[in-house]
């Protein structure tokens, strides 16, 4: 049509998206004529890293539409073994064994626990980072940490066996 028409918009419902007020090209009427457009700025503000999705509505004369809002982020992938074998020592001794974790995903918080106390409701996070969690006979560390995408960790697993026999303790991670 060769009308003005007037936009506003309906922001989205979710508390992770806001928007600014509209940015008219020609004067701050709100009327827009065809071919003419107007600006408005999305932020996203998430809590945490989980996907989100919302929509603002535009809202004008001859009708409204959804314009569709989706914050995605790549999720961390560590590399890690599932099992991780520290060798033998003798009983009261202690061995120390690094592993390396790399993160071929997006950045991400890890974050180490007992997995008895994780099955048990458990979930309190560690207090100090950077400090041994020690499950049985063995102390992991750092207990919590950060990698951003392709950033690597050493994680030092110190084994001291109180008894003999082979000996196995889980975390999770």
């Amino acid at each position: 049509s060769r009308l003005l028409r007037r936009v506003r918009l309906l922001p989205p419902s979710s508390p992770y998206f806001a928007v600014s007020l509209l940015s008219y090209v020609s004067d701050d009427s709100g009327d827009i004529a065809p071919g003419m457009y107007a600006k408005v700025r999305v932020r996203f503000l998430p809590d945490s890293l989980t996907d989100h999705n919302d929509h603002l509505i535009v809202v004008t004369e001859s009708g409204n539409f959804e314009v569709p809002l989706k914050a995605r982020r790549p999720p961390p992938m560590l590399t890690l073994a599932p099992e991780l074998a520290c060798g033998y020592s003798y009983v009261g001794s202690s061995l120390s064994t690094t592993f390396e974790a790399c993160n071929q995903g997006g950045a991400g918080r890890f974050l180490l626990f007992d997995a008895v106390a994780w099955e048990a409701g458990e979930r309190e996070p560690p207090a100090t980072a950077d400090t041994a969690i020690r499950v049985g006979n063995f102390a992991v560390s750092p207990n919590s940490f950060e990698l951003a995408a392709g950033g690597t960790l050493a994680l030092d697993v110190a084994f001291t066996p109180e008894a003999s026999g082979q000996l196995e303790a889980r975390v999770v991670l």
